[in-house]
């Protein structure tokens, strides 16, 4: 939060004061929607309707008008069962983007339940909003706690008994105008992630447009940004969140352009950076830096340093991996792309791995705990070689159904295939699968799992249907005991998010036929086995397990709102 001085008292408000600045018998400055000092301080901006000045605030809101709402998500599995009323009640301001003829709250109990759910379930996925123990005295603004909710809701089972009227607000708060705040874009940072997982990617690359917007207008990404705005005591803690915000949104940023196959992203013309985070230990705790963290410049360096091994946290190299994704997406999909580019990025994502310090070469602890920045790092690695190495590889030209599957759509062949490119990338989804084994339970990674394990399955399939006839069968057991991994994982965080529920559906379709296809090969005579598939059968089944694009005529249904995990 902003720090500011006080402004000069006044004896009568202004007849354009809000009501906070009303209260308070301060100058208000009268913009709308949120006047000058409650940017400054994070306050809900009102202003009651008068006759004077009524004709000027038409017109500002006439030259800014507010979104549309955004389509409502889709309800999750979790049965919608009641809970206990409260007699206290946690409301929506009008200034959060709801309309004034709209009336919803959430109960405390209701509402104290989520935010235990956002922080046990997805906060160390994600940790950029202050620790659980310093949430109360940071006094975030409605529109950003009731987006914790939601998150929250989707690990609930039972759901609150108004889980829709509370996605309904949501959605509604963050359509309306955007106010230049931090915590408008952690609210549209989690929104985004939320909204991607729920199978609605334009709706989230736009919350991550807008958060980008709000961000640069503010300066987030500048060095000195988080210790200037923490607060009025410039609190260790406080600027610690605001870096990891900007970082976070950074993340998020490429990773969603990466898995919606955009050459550029929103922060990608950025050229200074925030200091670097300290160690989730010290940030849970509250004992951030006693010194000024480091830069992105120093930490870029070590790889030179006599110093082998300094003391950076696993986030820092977290950052450095969704940096290599990045430089990924400018060449992916490029069949012009010069092979010396390749090449170096090839060099780079071999390199993260080789100046990984000791301690960080297991994702799991020394007290058994897994680090999971480290374990998200190791999934954009592995995510960056699919994108590098498998559109130039002899894998299947296409992945299972463009259409169908939102992480797995958009390859198309390059030229010319190569079998290097077809080891790193099957080599890549090796890696996801393992790290699906990692023991955690999986409602504590991030949503964007998902997507990592579609990536490594599918890689996983085009590597089974064309080593039908090129290898034994315990390289076909491995392949399939992959799948199955894969496909138990997603399955599970099916539960959960709508990405995850449609994405299996699809693959176990590709899956079925490739093992079937197998199945009959292995039972044929050795002189029928061909190199030749046709595309389809008589019937017009799918013969073909080279030829994926052809599994759905039709997109698998999202959820419905009575769905239940027993479906």
């Amino acid at each position: 939060m902003p720090a500011t001085s006080s402004p000069a008292t006044i004896n009568r408000p202004s007849p354009l004061a809000c009501e906070a600045c009303r209260r308070k018998h301060l100058k208000c400055d009268g913009v709308s929607p949120i006047c000058g000092r409650c940017i400054t301080q994070s306050l809900a901006c009102n202003y009651t309707p008068s006759r004077r000045g009524q004709s000027r605030r038409a017109h500002r809101r006439a030259a800014s008008p507010p979104r549309p709402p955004l389509p409502p998500l889709p309800a999750t599995p979790a049965s919608l069962s009641n809970v206990p009323a409260h007699s206290q009640s946690c409301s929506l301001p009008a200034s959060s983007g709801l309309t004034a003829s709209t009336s919803w709250s959430l109960r405390a109990t209701d509402r104290d339940r989520l935010l235990g759910l956002f922080y046990s379930h997805f906060f160390r996925a994600h940790p950029f909003l202050v620790p659980k123990a310093f949430y109360a005295a940071q006094q975030y603004p409605e529109f950003l706690d009731l987006t914790i909710c939601l998150v929250g809701l989707h690990y609930a089972k039972p759901a609150p008994a108004d889980a829709a009227s509370l996605r309904e607000a949501v959605s509604l708060a963050m359509s309306g105008m955007d106010e230049p705040t931090v915590h408008r874009v952690q609210a549209l940072i989690l929104y985004a992630i939320v909204l991607h997982s729920s199978q609605q990617s334009e709706e989230a690359a736009s919350c991550v447009a807008r958060a980008a917007t709000i961000a640069a207008t503010l300066g987030m990404n500048t060095p000195e940004f988080a210790v200037a705005n923490a607060n009025a005591n410039g609190s260790p803690l406080v600027a610690e969140s605001l870096r990891r915000t900007w970082w976070e949104l950074h993340t998020v940023d490429v990773y969603t352009a990466a898995i919606n196959r955009r050459s550029t992203y929103e922060t990608c013309s950025i050229a200074n950076y925030p200091l670097l985070p300290c160690s989730q230990s010290l940030y849970e705790s509250g004992q951030c830096y006693n010194q000024e963290p480091p830069t992105l410049q120093i930490f870029e360096d070590r790889v030179f340093s006599r110093n082998l091994y300094e003391n950076f946290s696993s986030m820092c190299y977290r950052i450095e991996a969704i940096r290599v994704v990045g430089r990924v997406l400018a060449v992916a999909a490029n069949d012009d792309a010069d092979p010396d580019n390749i090449q170096a990025l090839d060099n780079a994502l071999a390199s993260w791995e080789h100046h990984l310090p000791p301690i960080y070469a297991d994702v799991i602890g020394p007290s058994g705990e897994v680090d999971l920045m480290l374990f998200e790092a190791r999934c954009f690695i592995s995510c960056a070689s699919i994108f590098l190495h498998f559109p130039r590889s002899d894998l299947p030209a296409t992945v299972p159904s463009t259409s169908d599957i939102a992480c797995a759509r958009g390859y198309t062949p390059l030229t010319p295939t190569s079998r290097h490119h077809t080891i790193k990338a099957i080599a890549a989804s090796k890696d996801l699968s393992n790290l699906a084994t990692v023991p955690l339970p999986l409602e504590q990674h991030s949503p964007f799992f998902i997507c990592s394990l579609v990536l490594g399955c599918v890689v996983q399939l085009a590597a089974c249907s064309i080593h039908v006839h090129q290898c034994g069968l315990d390289c076909l057991q491995q392949h399939r005991d992959r799948v199955v991994l894969l496909l138990g994982a997603l399955q599970r965080l099916g539960e959960r998010w709508p990405l995850a529920h449609n994405a299996v559906q699809c693959l176990k379709a590709a899956a079925e036929t490739v093992f079937a296809v197998h199945s009959r090969h292995e039972n044929a005579p050795s002189e029928a086995f061909s190199h030749h598939y046709p595309t389809l059968g008589s019937d017009g089944s799918l013969a073909n397990p080279l030829w994926f694009d052809l599994l759905f005529a039709e997109p698998v249904q999202a959820f419905s709102a009575t769905q239940t995990v027993d479906d």
